[in-house]
This record gives C-alpha cells, sequence and structure tokens, in this order.
C-alpha cells in the first residue's frame, strides 16, 4: 500500500476529541453541528505550506518532463482556488498541548466523539473521510514523491494517446493534481507537534453551491467553512464525554456544561474536569 493510501485508510481510535472554546461547545450543542474550515486558512498556515514545499521539491527533484514540471508547479501556485475543508481531532482527551494551541484561556472544553460516529457523519456528507496526520518527515517526501510521480507518468501517457493506469482504486488516483495536493496536504504535520496524535476529516474538493459552504469573520479576513451536521431530524447531538479545560472556576463550569446538555436532550455523555496542571489565567 502506497503512504498516501495509507494514511488515508488507516482505522482510527474508538474515540477522537476535538479541543474547542465556549462559543464552539454551544454551537456543537445547540446547533449540532461542527465546522471545518478551508484547509489553507487554518490556524496555522505554515502547516499547509509545508506539504506546498514538499509538492515543489518533489517536482523540482527530476530530470526531464520539463513543460510537464511546469504545469503541476502552476497546480501548487494555485492551491488557494481549490476548496477542501478540514475539522481537526486528536486521540488525547486532555493534552496541554491541545489546551494552549486550540482553546481560550481558562476556557476551553476537549468533546469526545465516537470515531463510528464521526464516521458516519463524514458518509452522509459531501466527500469527507477521515485521514491520519504524519509528522514522520521521510512519509511526507515519499507520499508528495508519489503524488507528483503518478500525475508526471499520467500526463505523459495522456500526450502519446494512452493512459496510465492508477496503482489502486483509491479515489486519490482520480482527483486532478491540484486537488489530491490539496487534499493530501492538511495530513503532514511538522514532527514537533507530535504529540497531538491528530486524525483529520477532510473534505473532497467543495463547490461554493453546496449548502454546507459558509463564510464567518476572521481575524485580519473572511474565513470559508464548512458546517457538518452531526445529526438528523434535529435530534439531539450524541457526544460521549466532555471535558471541561484547566479553567478558574472548575466546579462551576462543569455544572454549567452539565445544565447545557440537559437542556440540549444530550444524554449519556460524561463530563469531567481536566488534570493537567495549567494555570493561564
Amino acid at each position: 500500500m502506497s503512504v498516501l493510501e495509507e494514511l488515508l485508510s488507516a482505522y482510527p481510535p474508538d474515540e477522537l476529541f476535538h479541543y474547542t472554546s465556549q462559543e464552539g461547545l454551544l454551537g456543537i450543542v445547540g446547533n449540532h453541528e461542527l465546522w471545518a474550515s478551508k484547509a489553507i486558512h487554518m490556524n496555522d498556515e505554515a502547516e499547509f505550506r509545508l506539504a506546498l514545499s514538499l509538492a515543489r521539491e518533489a517536482i523540482g527533484s527530476g530530470d526531464g518532463d520539463g513543460e510537464i514540471r511546469e504545469e503541476l508547479l502552476a497546480a501548487v501556485d494555485e492551491i488557494e482556488t481549490i476548496h477542501i475543508f478540514v475539522c481537526s481531532f486528536s486521540a488525547h482527551a486532555d493534552l496541554l498541548s491541545q489546551w494552549r494551541g486550540y482553546c481560550p484561556p481558562g476556557a476551553g472544553y476537549s468533546i469526545g466523539f465516537s470515531s463510528a460516529e464521526l464516521g458516519a457523519v463524514a458518509d452522509r456528507l459531501f466527500g469527507f473521510c477521515f485521514g491520519k496526520c504524519t509528522y514522520d518527515p521521510v512519509k511526507q517526501i515519499k507520499a508528495m514523491e508519489e503524488l507528483v510521480g503518478f500525475h508526471i507518468q499520467r500526463k505523459r501517457a495522456k500526450r502519446g494517446g494512452g493512459d496510465t493506469g492508477a496503482p489502486s482504486g483509491h479515489f486519490i488516483w482520480s482527483m486532478s493534481f491540484g486537488e489530491a495536493l490539496a487534499f493530501t496536504a492538511p495530513l503532514l504535520k511538522h514532527k514537533a507537534f507530535q504529540e497531538e496524535a491528530e486524525w483529520r476529516l477532510v473534505s473532497r474538493p467543495l463547490p461554493r453551491s453546496n449548502s454546507m459552504f459558509c463564510h464567518r469573520p476572521g481575524r485580519s479576513h473572511i474565513i470559508p467553512f464548512a458546517k457538518l451536521p452531526l445529526s438528523e431530524d434535529g435530534q439531539p447531538v450524541r457526544i460521549r464525554r466532555v471535558i471541561v479545560g484547566p479553567t478558574p472556576h472548575p466546579e462551576l463550569a462543569h455544572d454549567a456544561v452539565h445544565s447545557l446538555l440537559g437542556a440540549a436532550g444530550v444524554t449519556g455523555c460524561a463530563i469531567e474536569k481536566s488534570k493537567v496542571p495549567f494555570r493561564s489565567w
């Protein structure tokens, strides 16, 4: 199995955790939805740029096929026009780096979902699927070499009047180079973030006409995002756990989450308090 297919075919752990703010928790419980940001607009733009840099290196490392390689480089430069959306999860329920990186000081939550439930949500939506992030530089380089090499061979074969067969029937090989790169990029992260053990729901290219396609205000510009409905027919969302993050008022915060879930009809959800000794207030 190729490295690319390995990332997209890995089976996630039984439970995954989404770290968020008060507003995020209220939206998930009250509106029955998760928000997936357009990949290029995510909090750390550098993580997306890592894959683009590796793609450029892979394109420039070979000999011959100069015109084809120029076409692929042009596709890399136009990646921002492709609408790929991403929602992030961690395999860890109560991790210091996640509280620091994804939650406001003293006001964060880690929401535990069944991976099977999230997979069912993805199956209902427009081409979302789970991908496992890799922090291994060797695998990252290999993934880009696979992608670039396949599309060079495909373009070469088409110019000769034929077509090259895909390594397998996996959907990644049916995408254009730019689409496949945009889809893969969110799964390649710097090794410094390895402890996050991150999994991501990643969309295939989403047309602006799709009803999930939305926009919200950002710090310096408007952010495209997609709404991922978590339940059907107005049913309460299914949440396994809510971990209240480090906060100056843990008991009050715990009671407030209990009240919120009860008012929304959410049942069977454990409410816990973070055990991380972290003070940010």
